[in-house]
Protein backbone atom coordinates (compact mmCIF):
# COMPACT_ATOMS: atom_id res chain seq x y z
CA UNK A 1 0.00 0.00 0.00
CA UNK A 2 1.39 3.40 -1.00
CA UNK A 3 2.28 5.71 1.87
CA UNK A 4 0.08 8.82 1.97
CA UNK A 5 2.32 11.88 1.86
CA UNK A 6 1.92 15.58 2.57
CA UNK A 7 2.16 18.25 -0.09
CA UNK A 8 2.67 21.75 1.29
CA UNK A 9 1.56 24.28 -1.31
CA UNK A 10 3.52 27.55 -1.35
CA UNK A 11 2.90 30.51 -3.65
CA UNK A 12 5.02 33.46 -4.84
CA UNK A 13 8.51 31.89 -4.82
CA UNK A 14 10.23 35.28 -5.31
CA UNK A 15 8.41 36.88 -2.38
CA UNK A 16 10.61 37.53 0.70
CA UNK A 17 7.91 36.09 2.95
CA UNK A 18 7.71 32.87 0.93
CA UNK A 19 11.45 32.32 1.09
CA UNK A 20 11.46 32.51 4.89
CA UNK A 21 8.30 30.39 5.22
CA UNK A 22 9.86 27.66 3.10
CA UNK A 23 13.15 27.71 5.02
CA UNK A 24 11.33 27.48 8.37
CA UNK A 25 9.13 24.60 7.24
CA UNK A 26 12.11 22.76 5.75
CA UNK A 27 13.34 22.26 9.30
CA UNK A 28 10.24 20.15 9.98
CA UNK A 29 9.36 18.58 6.62
CA UNK A 30 11.28 16.98 3.76
CA UNK A 31 11.99 18.46 0.34
CA UNK A 32 9.49 16.08 -1.31
CA UNK A 33 6.68 17.53 0.83
CA UNK A 34 6.62 20.86 -1.06
CA UNK A 35 4.89 22.15 -4.17
CA UNK A 36 5.78 25.62 -5.45
CA UNK A 37 2.95 27.36 -7.30
CA UNK A 38 4.20 29.75 -9.96
CA UNK A 39 1.81 31.03 -12.69
CA UNK A 40 4.63 31.89 -15.12
CA UNK A 41 6.29 28.54 -15.36
CA UNK A 42 8.90 29.37 -17.99
CA UNK A 43 12.42 28.05 -18.25
CA UNK A 44 14.02 31.01 -16.49
CA UNK A 45 11.54 30.85 -13.60
CA UNK A 46 12.12 27.10 -13.27
CA UNK A 47 15.87 27.57 -13.22
CA UNK A 48 15.76 30.15 -10.42
CA UNK A 49 13.25 28.10 -8.42
CA UNK A 50 15.42 24.99 -8.67
CA UNK A 51 18.45 26.95 -7.49
CA UNK A 52 16.52 28.53 -4.60
CA UNK A 53 14.26 25.69 -3.49
CA UNK A 54 15.75 22.48 -4.85
CA UNK A 55 13.92 19.74 -6.75
CA UNK A 56 10.46 20.57 -5.42
CA UNK A 57 7.31 19.91 -7.45
CA UNK A 58 5.98 22.82 -9.51
CA UNK A 59 2.42 23.76 -10.48
CA UNK A 60 0.82 26.91 -11.82
CA UNK A 61 -2.54 27.03 -9.96
CA UNK A 62 -4.20 25.65 -6.84
CA UNK A 63 -6.78 24.02 -9.07
CA UNK A 64 -4.11 22.04 -10.90
CA UNK A 65 -2.61 20.93 -7.58
CA UNK A 66 -5.93 19.36 -6.65
CA UNK A 67 -6.66 17.75 -10.01
CA UNK A 68 -3.09 16.54 -10.72
CA UNK A 69 -3.12 12.74 -10.48
CA UNK A 70 0.51 12.84 -9.34
CA UNK A 71 -0.70 14.30 -6.03
CA UNK A 72 -3.89 12.22 -5.78
CA UNK A 73 -2.63 10.22 -2.80
CA UNK A 74 -1.16 13.24 -1.01
CA UNK A 75 -2.79 15.40 1.63
CA UNK A 76 -2.44 18.92 0.28
CA UNK A 77 -1.93 21.81 2.74
CA UNK A 78 -2.51 25.39 1.63
CA UNK A 79 -0.22 28.07 3.15
CA UNK A 80 -1.86 31.56 3.27
CA UNK A 81 0.98 33.74 1.99
CA UNK A 82 -1.08 36.59 0.51
CA UNK A 83 -4.73 37.62 0.71
CA UNK A 84 -5.31 37.09 -3.02
CA UNK A 85 -4.17 33.47 -2.55
CA UNK A 86 -6.81 33.00 0.15
CA UNK A 87 -9.46 34.41 -2.17
CA UNK A 88 -8.35 31.91 -4.80
CA UNK A 89 -8.55 29.15 -2.17
CA UNK A 90 -12.21 29.97 -1.41
CA UNK A 91 -13.06 30.09 -5.11
CA UNK A 92 -11.23 26.87 -5.90
CA UNK A 93 -12.75 24.89 -3.03
CA UNK A 94 -16.25 25.62 -4.32
CA UNK A 95 -15.58 23.32 -7.29
CA UNK A 96 -14.05 20.40 -5.38
CA UNK A 97 -15.20 18.09 -2.64
CA UNK A 98 -14.52 18.97 0.99
CA UNK A 99 -11.05 17.89 2.08
CA UNK A 100 -9.44 18.19 -1.35
CA UNK A 101 -7.33 21.00 0.05
CA UNK A 102 -6.43 21.22 3.73
CA UNK A 103 -6.08 24.59 5.46
CA UNK A 104 -6.79 26.38 8.71
CA UNK A 105 -8.65 29.51 7.66
CA UNK A 106 -11.52 31.70 8.84
CA UNK A 107 -14.88 31.65 7.10
CA UNK A 108 -14.98 33.75 3.96
CA UNK A 109 -17.24 36.25 5.75
CA UNK A 110 -14.77 36.71 8.62
CA UNK A 111 -11.86 36.93 6.17
CA UNK A 112 -13.58 39.80 4.35
CA UNK A 113 -14.29 41.63 7.61
CA UNK A 114 -10.62 41.43 8.59
CA UNK A 115 -9.14 42.55 5.27
CA UNK A 116 -11.55 45.46 4.69
CA UNK A 117 -10.65 48.29 7.08
CA UNK A 118 -14.09 49.85 6.76
CA UNK A 119 -15.88 46.59 7.58
CA UNK A 120 -13.44 45.96 10.43
CA UNK A 121 -14.06 49.42 11.92
CA UNK A 122 -17.81 48.80 11.84
CA UNK A 123 -17.35 45.35 13.39
CA UNK A 124 -15.21 46.77 16.22
CA UNK A 125 -17.89 49.36 16.97
CA UNK A 126 -20.65 46.73 17.08
CA UNK A 127 -18.60 44.39 19.28
CA UNK A 128 -17.22 46.96 21.75
CA UNK A 129 -13.62 46.54 20.53
CA UNK A 130 -11.61 49.72 21.01
CA UNK A 131 -10.63 51.24 17.64
CA UNK A 132 -9.88 54.79 16.41
CA UNK A 133 -12.94 56.97 15.84
CA UNK A 134 -14.21 56.89 12.26
CA UNK A 135 -15.36 59.90 10.26
CA UNK A 136 -17.45 60.13 7.13
CA UNK A 137 -16.28 62.05 4.11
CA UNK A 138 -18.99 64.66 4.62
CA UNK A 139 -18.13 65.11 8.31
CA UNK A 140 -14.61 66.11 7.28
CA UNK A 141 -15.85 68.50 4.58
CA UNK A 142 -18.02 70.27 7.16
CA UNK A 143 -15.32 70.39 9.85
CA UNK A 144 -13.74 73.61 11.06
CA UNK A 145 -10.20 74.35 12.18
CA UNK A 146 -7.30 71.92 12.24
CA UNK A 147 -7.87 68.19 11.74
CA UNK A 148 -5.94 65.11 12.79
CA UNK A 149 -7.23 62.38 10.52
CA UNK A 150 -5.59 59.51 8.69
CA UNK A 151 -7.02 58.26 5.39
CA UNK A 152 -6.31 54.64 4.47
CA UNK A 153 -7.31 52.51 1.48
CA UNK A 154 -10.02 50.15 2.74
CA UNK A 155 -8.07 47.23 1.29
CA UNK A 156 -4.31 47.38 1.24
CA UNK A 157 -1.17 46.59 3.21
CA UNK A 158 1.74 48.48 4.67
CA UNK A 159 1.80 52.25 4.31
CA UNK A 160 0.83 52.33 0.62
CA UNK A 161 -1.81 54.92 -0.18
CA UNK A 162 -2.02 56.37 3.33
CA UNK A 163 -2.68 60.13 3.48
CA UNK A 164 -2.75 62.54 6.40
CA UNK A 165 -5.52 65.12 6.59
CA UNK A 166 -4.74 68.22 8.65
CA UNK A 167 -7.34 70.55 7.11
CA UNK A 168 -10.44 70.46 4.94
CA UNK A 169 -8.29 71.40 1.94
CA UNK A 170 -6.32 68.14 2.30
CA UNK A 171 -9.43 66.05 1.66
CA UNK A 172 -9.31 67.00 -2.02
CA UNK A 173 -6.25 64.76 -2.42
CA UNK A 174 -8.44 61.70 -1.88
CA UNK A 175 -11.62 63.13 -3.39
CA UNK A 176 -11.66 60.91 -6.46
CA UNK A 177 -11.04 57.77 -4.39
CA UNK A 178 -13.23 58.64 -1.40
CA UNK A 179 -15.30 55.45 -1.69
CA UNK A 180 -12.13 53.36 -1.38
CA UNK A 181 -10.83 55.12 1.73
CA UNK A 182 -11.59 54.97 5.42
CA UNK A 183 -11.12 58.13 7.49
CA UNK A 184 -10.12 57.67 11.12
CA UNK A 185 -8.81 59.65 14.07
CA UNK A 186 -5.05 60.01 13.80
CA UNK A 187 -3.47 58.96 17.07
CA UNK A 188 -0.40 61.07 17.98
CA UNK A 189 2.00 58.15 18.39
CA UNK A 190 1.48 56.78 14.88
CA UNK A 191 4.92 55.15 14.65
CA UNK A 192 4.53 53.14 17.86
CA UNK A 193 2.62 50.24 16.34
CA UNK A 194 2.66 46.98 18.27
CA UNK A 195 1.51 43.71 16.81
CA UNK A 196 0.24 40.39 18.10
CA UNK A 197 0.91 37.40 15.82
CA UNK A 198 -1.52 34.56 16.25
CA UNK A 199 -2.34 30.98 15.33
CA UNK A 200 -5.94 30.29 16.30
CA UNK A 201 -8.48 27.51 15.99
CA UNK A 202 -12.24 27.94 16.38
CA UNK A 203 -11.98 31.19 18.28
CA UNK A 204 -9.18 30.08 20.58
CA UNK A 205 -5.55 31.21 20.44
CA UNK A 206 -3.20 28.22 20.11
CA UNK A 207 0.04 30.20 19.93
CA UNK A 208 0.89 33.89 19.92
CA UNK A 209 3.78 36.27 20.30
CA UNK A 210 4.25 40.03 20.10
CA UNK A 211 6.92 42.27 18.70
CA UNK A 212 8.00 45.82 19.25
CA UNK A 213 9.32 47.98 16.43
CA UNK A 214 12.79 49.49 16.79
CA UNK A 215 13.15 50.88 13.26
CA UNK A 216 10.83 51.18 10.28
CA UNK A 217 11.26 52.08 6.63
CA UNK A 218 10.44 54.83 6.01
CA UNK A 219 11.27 56.15 9.47
CA UNK A 220 8.02 58.15 9.55
CA UNK A 221 6.16 54.84 9.80
CA UNK A 222 6.23 51.90 7.39
CA UNK A 223 7.36 48.28 7.40
CA UNK A 224 9.43 46.97 10.30
CA UNK A 225 13.11 46.56 9.47
CA UNK A 226 14.30 46.01 13.05
CA UNK A 227 12.10 44.61 15.81
CA UNK A 228 12.27 42.50 18.93
CA UNK A 229 10.20 39.81 20.57
CA UNK A 230 8.10 41.12 23.41
CA UNK A 231 5.92 39.58 26.07
CA UNK A 232 2.77 41.70 26.28
CA UNK A 233 0.04 40.05 28.30
CA UNK A 234 -2.29 43.02 27.88
CA UNK A 235 -2.02 42.88 24.11
CA UNK A 236 -2.60 39.11 24.10
CA UNK A 237 -5.66 39.55 26.32
CA UNK A 238 -7.09 42.10 23.87
CA UNK A 239 -6.37 39.72 21.00
CA UNK A 240 -8.06 36.78 22.74
CA UNK A 241 -11.25 38.82 22.88
CA UNK A 242 -11.02 39.65 19.16
CA UNK A 243 -10.27 36.05 18.14
CA UNK A 244 -13.15 34.72 20.24
CA UNK A 245 -15.71 37.19 18.91
CA UNK A 246 -14.65 36.51 15.32
CA UNK A 247 -14.58 32.75 15.99
CA UNK A 248 -11.33 32.91 14.05
CA UNK A 249 -9.30 29.99 12.72
CA UNK A 250 -5.89 30.33 11.07
CA UNK A 251 -3.02 32.80 11.21
CA UNK A 252 -3.48 36.51 11.72
CA UNK A 253 -1.63 39.65 12.67
CA UNK A 254 -3.47 42.24 14.77
CA UNK A 255 -1.91 45.71 14.91
CA UNK A 256 -2.54 48.11 17.78
CA UNK A 257 -1.64 51.66 18.79
CA UNK A 258 -1.57 52.94 22.35
CA UNK A 259 -4.16 55.69 22.79
CA UNK A 260 -3.09 58.11 25.52
CA UNK A 261 -6.55 59.66 25.71
CA UNK A 262 -8.13 56.41 26.93
CA UNK A 263 -4.99 54.81 28.42
CA UNK A 264 -5.53 51.66 26.38
CA UNK A 265 -4.76 49.98 23.06
CA UNK A 266 -6.76 50.73 19.91
CA UNK A 267 -7.04 48.12 17.18
CA UNK A 268 -6.00 49.61 13.86
CA UNK A 269 -5.67 46.67 11.48
CA UNK A 270 -5.99 42.89 11.06
CA UNK A 271 -4.07 40.96 8.41
CA UNK A 272 -5.71 37.53 7.93
CA UNK A 273 -2.57 35.95 6.45
CA UNK A 274 1.09 35.38 7.20
CA UNK A 275 3.26 38.41 7.87
CA UNK A 276 6.62 39.65 6.58
CA UNK A 277 8.35 39.21 9.96
CA UNK A 278 7.40 35.52 10.24
CA UNK A 279 11.09 34.65 10.76
CA UNK A 280 10.82 36.04 14.31
CA UNK A 281 8.63 33.03 15.13
CA UNK A 282 11.67 30.87 14.44
CA UNK A 283 14.06 33.23 16.24
CA UNK A 284 11.94 33.20 19.38
CA UNK A 285 11.31 29.45 19.28
CA UNK A 286 7.58 29.68 18.56
CA UNK A 287 6.98 26.83 16.10
CA UNK A 288 3.88 28.47 14.67
CA UNK A 289 4.24 27.30 11.05
CA UNK A 290 4.74 23.66 11.98
CA UNK A 291 1.60 23.80 14.10
CA UNK A 292 -0.35 25.45 11.28
CA UNK A 293 0.40 22.40 9.12
CA UNK A 294 -0.42 19.98 11.95
CA UNK A 295 -3.75 21.64 12.75
CA UNK A 296 -4.66 21.85 9.05
CA UNK A 297 -4.33 18.06 8.93
CA UNK A 298 -6.45 17.60 12.07
CA UNK A 299 -3.47 16.69 14.22
CA UNK A 300 -2.61 18.05 17.67
CA UNK A 301 -0.37 21.09 18.01
CA UNK A 302 3.11 20.71 19.46
CA UNK A 303 3.91 23.66 21.72
CA UNK A 304 7.42 24.88 22.48
CA UNK A 305 8.48 24.81 26.12
CA UNK A 306 11.39 27.26 25.83
CA UNK A 307 10.90 30.71 24.32
CA UNK A 308 13.90 32.94 23.49
CA UNK A 309 12.59 36.25 24.81
CA UNK A 310 15.65 38.26 23.72
CA UNK A 311 15.12 37.42 20.02
CA UNK A 312 15.52 40.25 17.48
CA UNK A 313 14.66 40.43 13.78
CA UNK A 314 16.33 42.56 11.09
CA UNK A 315 15.52 43.12 7.42
CA UNK A 316 19.12 43.84 6.57
CA UNK A 317 19.05 44.34 2.81
CA UNK A 318 18.15 46.68 1.29
CA UNK A 319 16.68 48.66 4.21
CA UNK A 320 18.73 48.25 7.41
CA UNK A 321 22.21 47.45 6.14
CA UNK A 322 23.56 50.97 6.76
CA UNK A 323 22.71 50.63 10.46
CA UNK A 324 24.63 47.36 10.81
CA UNK A 325 27.56 47.36 13.19
CA UNK A 326 30.40 44.85 13.03
CA UNK A 327 29.56 43.60 16.52
CA UNK A 328 25.98 42.80 15.37
CA UNK A 329 27.30 39.96 13.24
CA UNK A 330 28.21 37.97 16.35
CA UNK A 331 24.87 38.29 18.14
CA UNK A 332 23.19 34.89 18.29
CA UNK A 333 19.83 36.36 19.28
CA UNK A 334 19.34 38.15 15.94
CA UNK A 335 17.73 36.56 12.87
CA UNK A 336 17.94 38.18 9.44
CA UNK A 337 15.13 38.13 6.89
CA UNK A 338 16.04 36.01 3.83
CA UNK A 339 19.50 35.26 5.26
CA UNK A 340 19.10 33.16 8.40
CA UNK A 341 18.25 29.50 7.58
CA UNK A 342 19.39 29.83 3.94
CA UNK A 343 22.84 28.93 2.67
CA UNK A 344 24.99 31.95 1.72
CA UNK A 345 24.72 31.07 -1.96
CA UNK A 346 20.94 30.72 -1.94
CA UNK A 347 20.55 33.89 0.10
CA UNK A 348 22.70 35.92 -2.31
CA UNK A 349 20.81 34.50 -5.28
CA UNK A 350 17.45 35.30 -3.70
CA UNK A 351 18.47 38.89 -3.04
CA UNK A 352 19.68 39.15 -6.65
CA UNK A 353 16.38 37.83 -8.02
CA UNK A 354 13.96 39.46 -5.59
CA UNK A 355 15.49 42.81 -4.65
CA UNK A 356 17.75 44.09 -7.42
CA UNK A 357 14.87 44.45 -9.92
CA UNK A 358 12.92 46.45 -7.31
CA UNK A 359 15.89 48.75 -6.66
CA UNK A 360 16.30 49.40 -10.39
CA UNK A 361 12.56 50.20 -10.61
CA UNK A 362 12.97 52.47 -7.54
CA UNK A 363 10.24 50.64 -5.63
Amino acid sequence: MELIRKKILITHPFNRKTFDVYNILRRHFSLTDFVIIVPKNGRLERLFIRLLYGTVDLENTLRNCISNKKFAMSRKIFIPIEEKDIQEYYETCQDFKVGSLNALLPSEEVFNICRDKGALSDWCHLNDIQAPKRFSYHEILNARGELSIIAKPTIGSGSKGIKFINSVEDITSVDLAKDNYIFQQRLPNGKDIEACFILAEKGRIIQSYCHERIRTYPSSGGVSVFSRYRENSRLVARSKEVVAKLDYSGVMMIEYLWDNDIDDYSLIEINPRLWGSILLSYGSGVNLLENYVRLSLGENSRLTETIRENAHLRWLFPYDILALKFSDLFKSNVVYINITLASPLRSILFHFVAYLPRIFRNE
